[in-house]
């Protein structure tokens, strides 16, 4: 029986994974760090496979793009003994977001949204519990350049 973690996800500032514990994922590549930044800024979206591989590899054939992105995938899995929090279907993959700790679904909840409407009203309340989620700029030092 395999352990599902739930990680630790940070895109309100420095772009970072944790395990339970705090030790921080490492990732091989910009693109293997740019994928889940990607997902988790969009953490209810579905996205075609297509989709992700045009995004990431826009430069690439869309068969490259879409073979480095199964590649991508595979790496991440592996790096995480298993415990990619990502849903897949045939051609799709989804954050899971019930394995995740993901700081934006938390300042989103803060705004009682649970969608990115970032254009609503702050209540005072939630001020400085926003303001201690956000500590710089949003996926600070995420490029997907090669």
């Amino acid at each position: 029986m395999e352990i599902q973690l739930q990680l630790n996800i940070t895109v309100l500032g420095a772009f970072r994974v944790t395990l339970p514990g705090g030790f921080e994922v490492r990732f091989d590549s910009k693109l293997s760090r740019a994928l889940p930044a990607y997902l988790s800024v969009h953490p209810r979206t579905v996205f075609s496979r297509d989709a992700l591989a045009n995004t990431l590899w826009a430069d690439d054939e869309p068969e490259d793009g879409r073979r480095k992105l199964s590649q991508t995938l595979w790496k991440l899995r592996r790096s995480l003994n298993g415990n990619l929090p990502l849903r897949f279907e045939r051609d799709t993959v989804q954050l899971d977001t019930a394995r995740v700790k993901l700081d934006l679904l938390t300042a989103w909840s803060l705004l009682g949204e649970d969608s990115p409407p970032m254009e609503t009203a702050l209540e005072p309340a939630h001020t400085t519990q926003l303001t201690a989620l956000v500590t710089t700029v949003l996926l600070e030092g995420i490029s997907a350049e090669r």
